[in-house]
């Protein structure tokens, strides 16, 4: 499994299905499981993108929350990445809010993304990460509490 650090607000509006579509200055060969990690760190310019942001969300009948409630240094998500392509323009509204579209930029196509119950903690990293066995299995239990390890049901 793989995952990728995205800055917020983004990270949580792929979380809450806001943004599909991932932009990048690269594309990757790779398809599957991605994990979807909240950076860390984060710009100033944070409040004026989460202000765009709900703005834009409302239009959409959708809302995220304040921007001291966002979780940073986590895992919010898990998708599969379906695609990578080149991309000069949105291929919706949607994501054009959302999104870097341009020259030179990759759209990363997400689907069947699957918000976390709760934010996972975890060091991200740059680029296209390799997701640590130990990770990759706290992102299991989230997602069903019932199994007590991967592939074992609780009795």
């Amino acid at each position: 499994m793989r995952a990728i650090t995205v800055w917020q607000p983004y990270a949580s509006l792929v979380s809450v299905r806001a943004k599909s579509i991932e932009t990048r200055s690269w594309g990757t060969t790779y398809r599957g499981p991605l994990l979807v990690h909240a950076s860390k760190k984060w710009d100033p310019a944070l409040r004026l993108a989460l202000r765009d942001a709900q703005r834009d969300l409302r239009r959409l009948g959708l809302s995220l929350l304040d921007v001291d409630d966002l979780p940073f240094g986590a895992v919010v998500a898990v998708a599969i990445l379906a695609d990578s392509r080149p991309m000069d323009r949105a291929p919706d509204a949607r994501n054009e809010a959302f999104g870097h579209f341009g020259l030179d930029r990759y759209g990363w196509v997400l689907e069947d993304i699957r918000a976390l119950p709760r934010p996972i903690p975890w060091a991200g990293s740059q680029g296209l990460w390799h997701v640590p066995g130990e990770l990759e299995e706290r992102v299991r239990m989230a997602l069903n509490p019932k199994l007590t390890h991967v592939g074992a049901p609780t009795p």
